[in-house]
């Protein structure tokens, strides 16, 4: 009863009093919805432009830090143009990247059709040049440059440089080179309205990226690498900057919204001025028809119309059907609420109700809490909810990760003598001591692989100090071997020891499979090291330790002092051409 005459109630007074206040409030309300829309396309059309350079950015302090610590030798243009080439091919974005030594021999990669082909060359030495090595100097983190006409292709680039320092001594600097021509196609390939077009400023005078400028509209000046605004042919544009034809409609800090005359009509145009890509102000904006928003006006008046003759229904329908409807709904949201967060534990079906939709509704989600039941017995629910909370959702990409194989020794030799069912039980002890080891640590339990078990950390979120959170899960699990193996001694029972091999290294991470079947993995050839860094364990068993753990040089380097390791030596891998170092962990 106090639901039904109190959401009929509030019906009543809410709708009434919306009808009362909104007609008041239409000119001002549908102001405030162009606006917003405007903005909503500005920051669009903005948070576009920073996706497309931000990946340069993230790759250019990548092969920084490989320079600087020494993985990528800078003094062999070999070696330095083979890793810019698999550098360049990663990121579509960039049209070349070069590495420039204090001396002006500048070693690059760069895109030529559908090849990659390397060079290497010495700058002219000039005032320009001499003062491009002055910024690099002085400049401690990777910074953009003035936007010029690259002497290769004759169109406009941006040009990323950051500086390269070793010991305190700069080596060079590493150039990654971006033509503005596709800011213009990201432009055009934006989904907006038919009278919207987006545009993006270099200063006040020239434009950096216009839809028109797909077609490659020329400058209109030799030495200009951009077309000036007063010569592009947007009236719109040209008209922005004239007080005769532009009105200041309202000013919210740096962004200005304006009414501008030209041909087709009058325009509302917004835009906002930005310096985070070079030393001039880019100024990003949108232009929209006003008349395409007069319909919004209308439909406010046909809605308080409607609202008013709705309101009466309104009010006895929500007084007969809320208490009927609510206890269900209640019950469902509840529930969804549990399922939101895994929490299937508990979870008894819903009740029916006498509502043909509602009742569906209640018996497909307990037919989904079944499914989900079982897909939480095969997936990990640690990493369901990991991707879960990934609103932008899960992509492949190259990233560090630090991936750890366990593998138990003398496996076959165990199995000879017992049931599946001993087996099974074996392992499935095993395993949940490893993998509480695992999660302590916040790894991402990859898979199971007969009796091994593959995990990995810095995936999917991010931890800078992967490898020493995996170094302390291997001792951690070292520490519960032993006592496993304890325990299993005063019982009479058969031993378990293992090997583990951890190593640090880029991976391709993200949605690996078919359509049928996806799983969320890893792949790469630091995967394979850290496999064999395992198995190179039987070269240190002396048939008493519970475990073997093996890392290599990169992830003991990364770890530091979170666990007490000791070399042993430079070791050779299966597959591998060269040894490389590795540490056992105490």
């Amino acid at each position: 009863m106090a639901l039904s005459v109190g959401f009929g109630a509030l019906v009543a007074l809410g709708v009434g009093a919306q009808l009362t206040i909104g007609y008041i409030s239409t000119q001002r309300t549908t102001i405030d919805l162009v606006r917003d829309r405007a903005v909503s396309t500005m920051d669009t059309l903005w948070g576009r432009v920073r996706q497309y350079l931000q990946p340069a950015m993230d790759q250019s302090r990548f092969l920084v830090e490989r320079l600087e610590d020494g993985s990528i030798d800078p003094a062999s243009p070999r070696e330095l143009a083979h890793s810019l080439s698999i550098a360049l091919a990663g990121t579509p974005q960039v049209d070349q990247l070069a590495f420039l030594l204090p001396d002006l021999t500048l070693t690059g990669v760069r895109r030529v059709g559908q090849r990659i082909e390397s060079y290497t060359t010495v700058v002219d030495a000039n005032p320009r040049t001499e003062a491009a090595l002055a910024a690099i100097r002085q400049a401690v983190d990777p910074f953009w440059s003035s936007v010029e006409r690259d002497p290769s292709t004759g169109l406009a680039a941006l040009t990323l440089r950051a500086p390269v320092r070793r010991d305190g001594q700069l080596l060079g600097a590493l150039l990654s080179t971006i033509s503005i021509i596709d800011l213009s196609r990201l432009l055009a390939e934006m989904n907006l309205a038919k009278q919207e077009r987006g545009f993006l400023l270099y200063g006040r005078d020239f434009v950096l990226a216009h839809p028109a400028n797909v077609l490659g509209v020329p400058p209109t000046k030799g030495d200009e690498p951009l077309p000036r605004v007063a010569d592009f042919g947007d009236p719109v544009l040209t008209a922005l900057w004239d007080e005769r034809r532009s009105r200041l409609v309202e000013r919210r800090g740096s962004a200005e919204a304006r009414l501008v005359e030209a041909p087709g009509g009058q325009r509302l145009v917004l835009f906002q001025p930005f310096q985070e890509f070079g030393p001039v102000p880019w100024i990003v904006g949108g232009q929209f028809l006003v008349e395409e928003f007069a319909p919004e006006f209308k439909r406010l008046d046909q809605m308080l119309y409607a609202g008013l003759a709705v309101l009466g229904v309104a009010v006895g329908v929500a007084a007969l059907l809320g208490r009927r409807i609510a206890r269900p709904v209640r019950r469902l949201a509840e529930a969804a609420e549990r399922i939101g967060r895994l929490d299937l534990t508990g979870l008894k079906p819903l009740p029916q109700s006498p509502f043909r939709e509602i009742d569906s509704a209640a018996r497909a989600f307990d037919r989904m809490t079944t499914t989900l039941r079982w897909v939480e017995t095969y997936l990990p629910r640690r990493l369901v909810r990991q991707l879960m909370r990934r609103a932008e959702g899960v992509g492949s990409e190259e990233r560090e990760v630090t991936v750890l194989f366990t593998d138990i020794i003398g496996f076959t030799a165990l199995s000879e003598h017992r049931t599946a069912g001993e087996m099974a039980q074996m392992l499935n002890e095993h395993f949940s001591l490893v993998e509480a080891c695992i999660d302590a640590e916040g790894g991402t339990l990859d898979k199971y692989i007969g009796d091994s078990v593959m995990a990995f950390w810095n995936a999917p979120d991010r931890q800078p100090d992967h490898a020493a959170r995996a170094c302390r899960a291997a001792v951690a699990m070292a520490r519960t071997m032993e006592e496993d193996c304890q325990r299993r001694r005063a019982k009479g029972q058969a031993v378990l020891r293992m090997r583990i091999g951890i190593h640090t290294g880029p991976a391709l991470v993200g949605n690996i499979g078919a359509p049928g079947r996806i799983n969320y993995t890893i792949v790469g050839d630091t995967v394979n090291a850290a496999q064999r860094l395992q198995a190179l364990g039987r070269r240190f068993d002396d048939g008493t330790s519970a475990v073997i753990a093996l890392a290599s040089a990169e992830t003991a380097r990364q770890a530091g002092d979170a666990v007490p390791m000791t070399t042993v030596g430079l070791r050779g891998l299966a597959g591998r051409e060269k040894p490389i170092e590795v540490f056992r962990l105490a």
